[in-house]
């Protein structure tokens, strides 16, 4: 870079985080960087002007309907870590391609996405997180050695869950809400960890959150060292699960 800097430009770019570790890492090439600019992300407005464009360039119109549901998918992306912008409005663009192409319209109205073309949240959270399957619940349980009292009340209260959703919504406003948060005690190695990850399956098989996901932190991650730092620590990891849309219905 330096030898050679009339001849040769070079451009870093990446994730902010990890190109700040990356100049850390040696000191000399901090120093011959010019500029830094650091790009922010799109506006919802921005993501559906962008989705707007290339479908236009296409040939396809949006309706009203559409754009609303647009913007909704638009907004829970934008809510979610490591959003990928630009390129979630291109996987966003063909999912809505392959929808209405499913959809078997007539000539006069292929070109129009209407809301039925746009997937639902739903739609998008099954295709990175798996299908659910929740006749197999207790298939997640079996290679845990031991525990089979706290694997019985498990296995349990997803039952539970399932009989809930058969009743009818008049019937289940009537029953007790479900607690669903819980505190795993027991010495180092006994399994904690191990049944956290299955519980966490068996949720999304259940539907209960809608991504499958378990956020693991340590004491260190929400305890502070000083007086005030636990409040703040504890609420930047819950608001760092919310993101990731770990969250009950």
């Amino acid at each position: 870079m330096e030898d050679n800097k009339n001849d040769l430009v070079v451009i870093f770019a990446g994730y902010s985080k990890e190109m700040q570790e990356f100049i850390r890492t040696n000191s000399g090439i901090k120093s011959r960087i010019g500029y830094t600019f650091e790009f922010a992300d799109y506006t919802e407005d921005e993501l559906f002007e962008i989705f707007k464009l290339k479908s236009s360039k296409m040939g396809l119109l949006i309706d009203e309907s559409a754009e609303i549901k647009l913007r909704e998918i638009i907004n829970f992306g934008r809510s979610r870590k490591n959003f990928g912008n630009g390129r979630y409005i291109d996987n966003l663009l063909q999912k809505a391609l392959t929808k209405q192409s499913e959809l078997n319209l007539d000539d006069d109205n292929v070109l129009t996405l209407t809301d039925k073309s746009i997937p639902t949240i739903e739609e998008i959270i099954t295709l990175s997180s798996g299908e659910r399957h929740p006749e197999k619940i207790e298939e997640i349980f079996k290679e845990i050695v031991g525990m089979e009292n706290i694997k019985k009340e498990i296995i349990s209260l997803g039952k539970y869950a399932i009989f809930r959703d058969k009743l009818s919504k008049g019937a289940k406003k009537n029953l007790p809400e479900m607690r669903l948060h819980m505190l795993f005690c027991g010495d180092a190695g006994t399994g904690k960890t191990t049944m956290a990850r299955c519980l966490t399956d068996m949720l999304y098989n259940l539907g209960c959150i809608r991504i499958n996901k378990l956020v693991e932190v340590e004491r260190k991650d929400l305890v502070g060292e000083h007086i005030g730092q636990t409040a703040p620590k504890t609420e930047k990891v819950i608001e760092g699960a919310l993101r990731r849309s770990i969250i009950y219905r």
